[in-house]
C-alpha cells in the first residue's frame, strides 16, 4: 500500500494539490519532461497514479 508520504519523500516538496471530491485529493509533480499525477484518499493512501510525457514541439528555429 503506497502512501502520500512516500511520494513526497521520493518526488520532493515541489507539488501542487487540489481536492477532487470530498474523499480524494490530487497531487501533481513536474519532473523534467514528465508530469506525475497521483490521487490519494483522506488518509493518504494511494488510489491511482499516472505518468504523463509532455513531449516537445520540435520547432527550435
Amino acid at each position: 500500500m503506497k502512501r502520500r508520504d512516500e511520494f513526497i519523500k521520493v518526488l520532493g516538496e515541489g507539488y501542487k494539490s487540489r481536492p477532487l471530491d470530498m474523499e480524494t485529493y490530487r497531487y501533481k509533480w513536474h519532473k523534467g519532461v514528465f508530469i506525475i499525477r497521483a490521487d490519494f484518499d483522506k488518509k493518504g493512501i494511494l488510489k491511482g497514479e499516472k505518468k504523463i510525457s509532455r513531449g516537445f514541439s520540435g520547432s527550435n528555429r
